[in-house]
């Protein structure tokens, strides 16, 4: 096997979310975006989705600087995306993340429980595919 296909192999498999920033096509870790996305300050994201959705233009402005610093995007006049454009960002994210925990070969499970907590009737086996996000529907 060449060096060539093995890379080529190797990297087929990465988890990679590419995206345009107005003036080049970027790749990132989702994960890395997504933990810019959640610790943002400004942004809520047990709220200020369904404002975007409901049209509200505060709402919607804090999404696309939410958008702006996560994915370090620069405005349209700067050369960077158009508003739109960042909330196309927003969404595709959780698309794209969405789609990975559909896609997996293996579920994102634990482990069965070994003998002895098998016998331990408040254990339950937890879910790690519970911790990716729902995908919010702002797409103003």
């Amino acid at each position: 096997m060449g060096l060539f296909s093995w890379l080529s192999r190797r990297h087929a498999n990465r988890a990679i979310f590419r995206y345009w920033n107005g003036q080049q096509d970027v790749a990132a870790d989702p994960l890395e975006l997504l933990r810019g996305v959640e610790s943002d300050t400004e942004f809520n994201l047990e709220i200020d989705p369904a404002l975007v959705d409901a049209g509200d233009p505060a709402a919607s402005l804090r999404m696309v600087n939410c958008v702006r610093r996560a994915f370090k995007v620069k405005p349209f006049a700067e050369g960077g995306l158009l508003e739109a454009e960042c909330a196309e960002l927003f969404v595709g994210l959780y698309e794209f993340l969405d789609s990975l925990k559909k896609s997996t070969d293996q579920p994102l499970t634990s482990p069965p429980p070994t003998a002895s907590e098998s016998s331990d009737p408040d254990h339950t086996p937890t879910n790690c595919s519970s911790d990716l996000p729902k995908t919010p529907s702002a797409a103003n």
